[in-house]
């Protein structure tokens, strides 16, 4: 369950990202942070 869910965030972000390349390391830090966070 909670690795589904962590892939389709990551599904998500990807296609985020896509379109904004610029805060790809931003969102990328924040989502270890919150993954740290989950664990």
């Amino acid at each position: 369950m909670i690795f589904l869910s962590i892939y389709a965030v990551f599904c998500l972000f990807s296609n985020y990202l896509k379109n904004k390349r610029l805060y790809f390391r931003n969102t990328y830090f924040l989502i270890s942070k919150n993954l740290c966070a989950f664990f």
